[in-house]
């Protein structure tokens, strides 16, 4: 017996010896914290080696000696994790990692600027991002509101620009691109953004693109992006509902103002049912708006419903419903009036819903998606203005990452199909068809420096009828087709500290309201141009974006340089009939630059019992015509022997060359302080003067004036806020515009008062 232990234990010696030199699998399984969804393309790092990236199921197998080994594990958008194992002491053997969204805003997952996963330091543009806790905290009724605290972002009567890439052009034809889960939901038309329908109790995040993006995201792209993404179901069920009130304060010369208010409620439900991922949501507003006679009311319901067949195979729907009715004026009945002119009014009821399904899988270093979207509009508009639309879009895409070159590419196409009628648009029938393909490529050298390509290749075919307005349009077809291009650089100087530079192409396709709208807005008549033709240029930028910070307080600087041209700029400009009737059409106004910089900063800390988190952001623009002729200034705007230059001159406000409906400083502040159970911040906002307007709007507008010769110097609002956790609620006093600052920001229109919002949030 005693020879066989012995025996026993040299066999059992030797084998420990041996397998000590051998190596052994270990199964890393990588998940979501929150979600514990599987972590595609997760990177391992043992012992300081690349070991490789996981799989579709958020997998990797790797061969490790039977000792204690480090390991690392990272993730775009995630913290990094650092631990150790002993093979022997591992069940399997295997690893399961849970990684936590990262708290570091450099680290910050973006999508919009590559269509993937990318961190927001490793951007070649200026991106910011959005956060929901700004929505909620600062009680915004809209999403509006909130894109209006952003650094470098202004809205005019519903209409964002990007520094100062586009003014205020009567409500037709965006330079932003809007996109909800990264599908264009511009209203086809007329290329507006409808923010109402923009589900804002459910969002995850909103990024903001800075520059031309028509290479990846086409036509209205020519200024910038706000993609919107909605949230999806995590781990753990989740509910919120929301009670809101708004009281506008009567200003101290107008007697007559009476009660003005508005009251909202929202709800979302986010839950998974083993691999059925289904969010439902809701929204209701009720608002006799500050402007007497007017009033906006809507109801929404959405709903987005995954089915995860496989780990690396998804399928859903998100959908949205959004029924109203509203009232406005185009403009005042006198000076700094916040009662409309009678005959500008105008009434709609309407009905907007999307459908939006879509596909998404993975194989190995490939991923696909199939992105589609049926979106319908129907505004029942009085004076002949209703119109209705549908759109579908349906793209694919996909893309390859090249390992051995440490390379991604990506690729896709695009078709799109608008149809439209509308009283409008001469109360006929127009069809419009956009093909596209596009491809980009990302490389990484030295570890430090990122190069982007992009190309994109757009045909539009607009199809109307032959006759329209006593204007003839050959064949019935207006068809364009080009291609636009953009490059990118981004290389990391030190620890934290990015440099990058883009130059990128812009290109817009004019709205169908731009170039056949006829219709009549008080004394203010719009007539189409058929003539009118696409804008182009180029946008380009050079930036630094500095990470400060650590441990308890982390954020960044950024500074950028920025200048684009553009060619055959669309804007509204007055003209005369034959029978010496003004009227107002979109024309082509030849090209123009816009140079400018900014300067933003972000910041999270967190002290003990304090947490806050501050952005400021200032933005100086230098808008000029490139042909612009003083000569012009007293000419008279009809005369057809006028240049180009001096036609710009003419129909401008100001003797100076600068582009209208522009402010050359704008600068934003907000900061949130929380300490245990209450919360409080402080916003600001300072726009200096409009530059310039239509000469011609003075003149058929009561109580409007040429900037020069108004008294304001641009405007300036402070916001308060004060809230309280108890529990799962919490409780809000939002004091806006608290000095009862009166301004427009837009002409003839004023923006609200002094007012006092009371908001209740329940999570559940």
């Amino acid at each position: 017996m005693k020879l066989h232990r012995c025996i026993g234990v040299v066999i059992l010696t030797l084998f420990t010896i041996l397998s000590m030199g051998q190596s052994v699998p270990v199964t890393f399984t990588v998940k979501d914290y929150q979600s514990r969804e599987p972590l595609i393309g997760a990177n391992i790092l043992i012992e300081g080696q690349p070991a490789g990236a996981t799989d579709e199921e958020g997998k990797l197998e790797v061969f490790v000696k039977s000792s204690r080994q480090s390991f690392k594990v990272s993730y775009i958008g995630y913290d990094l994790y650092e631990g150790s194992f002993d093979v022997e002491k591992l069940e399997g053997p295997r690893i399961e990692v849970l990684l936590r969204p990262s708290s570091t805003l450099l680290n910050e997952a973006t999508v919009t600027g590559s269509r993937y996963e990318k961190p927001l330091s490793e951007s070649t543009v200026s991106i910011d991002v959005l956060k929901p806790d700004l929505i909620t905290r600062t009680a915004a009724p809209d999403i509006q509101e909130v894109l209006n605290r952003m650094p470098g972002v202004q809205l005019m009567d519903g209409q964002a620009n990007i520094r100062g890439g586009s003014g205020w052009s009567y409500g037709a034809g965006s330079r932003v691109a809007l996109l909800l889960d990264d599908i264009p939901i511009l209203q086809v038309d007329a290329a507006i953004p409808n923010w109402n329908d923009i589900p804002i109790e459910n969002i995850s995040r909103v990024e903001i693109l800075k520059g031309a993006a028509s290479a990846l995201y086409g036509s209205s792209a020519l200024n910038g992006i706000i993609n919107v993404r909605t949230d999806y179901a995590k781990s753990e069920p989740e509910t919120q509902f929301a009670l809101q009130g708004t009281y506008f304060f009567m200003p101290d010369d107008s007697l007559d103002y009476g009660h003005r208010y508005s009251a909202n409620a929202s709800f979302v439900h986010r839950q998974k049912f083993n691999r059925w991922d289904v969010v439902l949501g809701g929204f209701y507003n009720n608002q006799e708006d500050h402007n007497i006679g007017t009033y906006n009311k809507y109801g929404r319901v959405n709903a987005n419903v995954r089915w995860r067949i496989k780990d690396n195979f998804v399928v859903g729907v998100n959908s949205i419903f959004a029924p109203g009715k509203s009232r406005n004026y185009f403009y005042w009945d006198a000076n700094k009036s916040f009662r409309g002119e009678l005959s500008s009014f105008n009434q709609t009821d309407r009905i907007r819903f999307n459908i939006d399904p879509y596909i998404r899988w993975q194989s190995g270093d490939w991923s696909h998606k199939v992105l589609g979207r049926v979106y319908r509009t129907n505004n029942d508009v009085g004076k002949n203005q209703s119109n209705e639309s549908w759109m579908t879009y349906t793209e694919y895409q996909t893309r390859y990452n090249i390992r051995p070159l440490d390379a991604n590419v990506i690729a896709g196409g695009v078709y799109t199909n608008t149809q439209v009628e509308a009283e409008l648009y001469s109360d006929t029938v127009f069809t419009n068809r956009n093909i596209a393909f596009y491809t980009q490529i990302e490389k990484t050298l030295w570890d430090r420096l990122n190069i982007s390509a992009g190309v994109r290749y757009e045909h539009n075919a607009l199809f109307v009828p032959e006759y329209i307005d006593g204007d003839t349009i050959p064949d019935g077809q207006i068809t364009e087709s080009r291609p636009v291009f953009r490059f990118g650089l981004n290389y990391e100087l030190g620890d934290y500290t990015f440099l990058r530079a883009s130059w990128g192409e812009g290109y817009r396709f004019p709205s169908i309201a731009e170039k056949f709208i006829d219709t009549q807005a008080g004394a203010i008549r719009v007539r189409p141009n058929v003539d009118l033709g696409s804008e182009d240029g180029w946008s380009s930028e050079i930036g630094i974006r500095q990470g400060v910070g650590g441990g308890s307080w982390n954020g960044f600087l950024d500074f950028a340089v920025f200048w684009s041209r553009y060619d055959n700029m669309i804007e509204f400009s007055v003209d005369k009939d034959n029978q010496g009737f003004l009227f107002f059409q979109a024309k082509n106004v030849g090209g123009t630059s816009i140079a400018g910089l900014e300067l933003n900063g972000f910041m999270n800390a967190s002290f003990g019992d304090i947490n806050g988190r501050c952005q400021a952001g200032y933005t100086f623009i230098e808008p000029r015509f490139l042909e612009f002729d003083k000569s012009g200034s007293d000419a008279n705007v009809t005369d057809p022997t006028l240049t180009q230059g001096q036609e710009n001159a003419a129909k401008s406000t100001s003797e100076e060359n600068v582009l209208k409906y522009r402010s050359k400083h704008n600068f934003k502040f907000d900061i949130q302080m929380d300490y245990r159970s209450w919360f409080g911040g402080v916003g600001f906002n300072y726009v200096s003067e409009m530059l310039a307007i239509d000469k011609s709007l003075v003149f058929q507008v009561t109580g409007l004036s040429a900037p020069q010769d108004d008294d304001m110097e641009g405007y300036r609002t402070v916001d308060f806020r004060l809230g309280y956790t108890f529990g799962a609620f919490k409780l809000q006093l939002q004091l806006k515009n608290a000095f009862d600052e009166r301004y427009t920001a837009r002409p003839a229109y004023l923006e609200a008062p002094r007012n006092l919002t009371l908001r209740l949030d329940y999570d559940i």
